[in-house]
This record gives structure tokens, sequence and C-alpha cells, in this order.
């Protein structure tokens, strides 16, 4: 049987604020550095009652910018999205730390 250890697998959730697709989202200096990015969804809280959620698919970082919808670890603290962010986004990632 495989053992996970669990004080490695994190989440985080914050507002990266407006940032262009492509362009370098960095990761708070409060949470951990990621090792492997696991899963990444983007909500969209301007909707009021509903919010609009996106699953980001994650895709090896090759030094392009990510299709819409997906999403690359460029470095240990340092994510790149396809979809643009507005200061209505919430990103939430889930990953295993360093």
């Amino acid at each position: 049987m495989a053992r996970i250890d669990a004080e490695k697998f994190k989440t985080a959730i914050w507002a990266p604020g407006a940032v262009t697709a492509g362009v370098d989202i960095t990761l708070p200096s409060y949470f951990a550095d990621i090792a492997e990015l696991i899963g990444a969804v983007l909500w969209d809280v301007a909707t009021g009652a509903t919010i609009a959620e996106t699953t980001l698919t994650v895709d090896p970082y090759d030094g392009s910018t990510p299709a819409s919808a997906h999403i690359t670890m460029n470095d240990s603290n340092t994510l790149d999205c396809g979809s643009n962010t507005t200061d209505k986004h919430l990103l939430l990632i889930a990953y295993r730390a360093v």
C-alpha cells in the first residue's frame, strides 16, 4: 500500500488580481513552495450569488502560454494561467509542497 505524507499535500486559495493570460502569477509567500501542481480551479465571484467555476487543466511547463482554461507551474512559486484573471477571481490550487 502506498503511503501518503499528509504534511506535503496542500491547498492554497488567493486572489491573483488582474493578470493577462501568459503572465506569471506568483504564489503568495505565506504558502509553502510547490513541488508538483496537482489541480487548479478558477472562481469568478463577480457574478453575485452564483460563482462561476472553471476547472483548469494542469499542463507540463514548456515555456509557452498555456491554452485557455489550462495552467502550468513555472517554478516552485510561479504559475502561468492560460486564462485572464480579474480582481474578481479566486485561484485555488492543490499541490505537493517542497
